[in-house]
């Protein structure tokens, strides 16, 4: 979503319906599928079966409500700050993209273990268990 908060608040700033609406058109069309279709899979592989909906649904939820609930509030305040130009915006949108793209690298690796392994499966040195790899056919 960043990539589009580049484009996007110049072309809001038009204050052009046209313009807004090609704006959200695209960031849409575009930006919705990308931010929304991988967690999807990352999320599911970061909780075993036992746990996974209960999982995926409480962090899901809880940051929804933190994100969703309180980001109006610094983003009222960084245009109240910079006097109400739309790159204060993009610095804010750039921000939360360094706060997902941390926390996206500092979560476990799970390319090679089974979605039925229980966390902790992998051997000494991150290498994953012959248990959390194989799954039954």
């Amino acid at each position: 979503m960043a990539a589009f908060a580049g484009p996007f608040f110049p072309l809001a700033d038009t204050r052009s319906p046209v313009l807004i609406c090609l704006a959200l058109v695209v960031v849409m069309a575009f930006g919705h599928g990308a931010a929304f279709g991988p967690p999807a899979a990352f999320y599911a592989e970061l909780f075993s079966a036992r746990v996974r909906c209960s999982g995926v649904s409480i962090g899901d939820q809880a940051g929804s409500v933190v994100l969703g609930g309180f980001t109006p509030m610094p983003a009222t305040s960084v245009i109240l700050w910079s006097g109400g130009p739309s790159w204060s915006l993009m610095l804010l949108v750039a921000a939360g993209a360094l706060v997902a793209a941390a926390t996206r690298m500092a979560a476990p690796e799970t390319f090679r273990r089974s979605l039925d392994a229980e966390p902790g499966g992998a051997a000494q040195g991150g290498a994953p268990s012959p248990e959390a790899v194989t799954t039954s056919n």
